[in-house]
């Protein structure tokens, strides 16, 4: 048997925040869900914008 490095696959995080970032604003930064604080919404903030600016997002 030829042994090979153990290779993942390629997830579309690109494309998807590219297609769904408005959408994906919409959702994790919901009041309803910043209020549970299930995640560091100033994280999510600062991701989705820096995405935005480097990507050219409108």
């Amino acid at each position: 048997m030829i042994e090979k490095i153990k290779k993942g696959f390629p997830t579309p995080t690109n494309e998807w925040f590219k297609k769904f970032n408005q959408e994906i604003r919409d959702i994790l930064l919901d009041p309803v869900a910043v209020e549970r604080g299930i995640y560091n919404t100033e994280y999510v903030e600062k991701i989705l914008k820096k995405y935005k600016r480097v990507k050219g997002i409108t």
